[in-house]
């Protein structure tokens, strides 16, 4: 049997670990954009800090859906075959996380004295959600390989061999964030457009990792 309490760690506690380091860069970047500004001149500018905070949330929420769907199917699926999944998202979701506390560290405190630039620099933190959403997807994905009882092992091995390889890309994504920051400097528009093309370039090895996991998991 499954323990859920090693399964709510990986999905739902790694995760939640990368939001608290998002939300400590945010609190930390905003108090320093906003140091000195009266509280009137400080209360627009919350609900700001909100939305950059959202993000880092619902990586959270993924690993707790994710949660009540292996919850679901704890009856008929090997519990490694179970753990895999959770932790299929749980360190994506974490290393997300610190994605966006590379982000917000100085694109927070950027958006407050420039104002026109919060759009650039939340989209900028958008781009890193990527290796969150294909964690979600491939732990959903592997919760679904097959249960007959003749093919457990193998079922096991690939949901292990699929974990892997996602894993090892997502790695990628704090790189992303911080290859995205040093070469912005939050400077102009159009650096910021070659920026985004910077990020894609190097989101390429996640996508070639999910590719690599999808696939493992089809010739199980």
């Amino acid at each position: 049997m499954v323990d859920m309490f090693l399964v709510a760690t990986y999905a739902i506690g790694l995760p939640l670990l990368g939001t608290l380091a998002a939300g400590s860069a945010a609190a930390l970047s905003w108090k320093s954009a906003t140091e000195g500004m009266d509280a009137a001149a400080r209360r627009p500018l919350r609900g700001r800090l909100l939305v950059f905070l959202e993000l880092p949330a619902t990586v959270v929420l993924f690993g707790a859906v994710l949660t009540f769907l292996i919850a679901s199917r704890s009856d008929d699926v090997p519990a490694a075959q179970l753990e895999w999944a959770a932790l299929t998202m749980g360190v994506p979701g974490m290393l997300t996380g610190v994605a966006y506390a590379i982000i917000y560290h100085r694109g927070i405190a950027h958006s407050i004295r420039v104002p026109t630039a919060f759009g650039r620099v939340l989209l900028l933190a958008t781009t890193t959600q990527t290796a969150a959403l294909f964690g979600f997807a491939m732990g959903f994905l592997i919760l679904g390989q097959a249960s007959d009882p003749a093919s457990v092992a193998a079922a096991v091995e690939a949901s292990r061999v699929a974990a892997l390889y996602l894993i090892a890309g997502s790695f990628v994504v704090p790189f992303e964030a911080y290859a995205m920051v040093a070469y912005w400097r939050f400077e102009s528009q159009k650096r910021w457009i070659r920026t985004l093309v910077v990020g894609s370039g190097i989101e390429v090895i996640l996508l070639v990792a999910f590719a690599l996991a999808f696939l493992s998991l089809r010739t199980a």
